[in-house]
């Protein structure tokens, strides 16, 4: 009986989930293509914001390596926190990101050699990057 109840318990949460997901993935697309009001284009200088934001996507996957080998010694305490913290660090990213692409000035071209191979890496992070949200 215990485990229907976790069983449905657990469906509740991945609904939640998926739903939250679903709702930040739109958001971040409206945030990033939608309309800006005039004048927000350079209105910040977000030119450190890359450094940042590669600093904030490498600590949460150091994270996530620690929170493993401590879920395999069953140190589950701090796991549980390094887990919070991997999440903290993600959501900063997010916020960084978003803030980049919504104050800076223009998308550069690409303008070096292999173009294809170029686009076909972008395409595959645009898609990962929304699958990995839930």
């Amino acid at each position: 009986m215990a485990s229907a109840t976790t069983s449905a318990r657990d469906g509740f949460w991945l609904k939640i989930i998926y739903i939250v997901s679903a709702l930040i993935c739109a958001a971040v697309a409206f945030l990033i293509l939608g309309p800006r009001p005039a004048g927000t284009r350079g209105a910040l200088d977000v030119s450190a914001l890359p450094t940042v934001n590669a600093s904030l996507n490498a600590l949460p996957t150091l994270l996530l390596v620690t929170g493993y080998a401590l879920v395999r010694q069953r140190k589950l305490d701090l796991h549980k926190n390094v887990m919070l913290a991997a999440f903290a660090s993600s959501s900063a990213f997010l916020v960084s990101y978003v803030l980049y692409h919504w104050f800076k000035v223009a998308p550069r071209p690409y303008e070096g050699g292999f173009r294809g191979l170029y686009l076909g890496i972008l395409l595959s992070h645009i898609v990962l990057a929304a699958v990995i949200v839930p």
